[in-house]
């Protein structure tokens, strides 16, 4: 039950991160990496994507911004 639970995961890991694009890690196909290979990649996939749009946002927001 504890396998079939961690390939569930990883399973999911990879589709997340085939939705963004991504079927490759430092060379390496999704279904070859670790768990922790894959939620690390993952993690960083989400912080930059996070960041993208925090910029977007700012940017938008001094675009939108009165003029004193």
């Amino acid at each position: 039950m504890f396998r079939s639970a961690l390939e569930k995961r990883r399973q999911e890991l990879i589709n997340k991160l085939i939705a963004f694009d991504i079927y490759k890690v430092q060379h390496k196909h999704l279904y070859e990496l670790t768990l922790t290979q894959l939620e690390n990649a993952y993690k960083s996939v989400i912080a930059r994507s996070h960041a993208k749009h925090v910029t977007e946002a700012n940017s938008d927001h001094a675009r939108q911004a009165p003029e004193a």
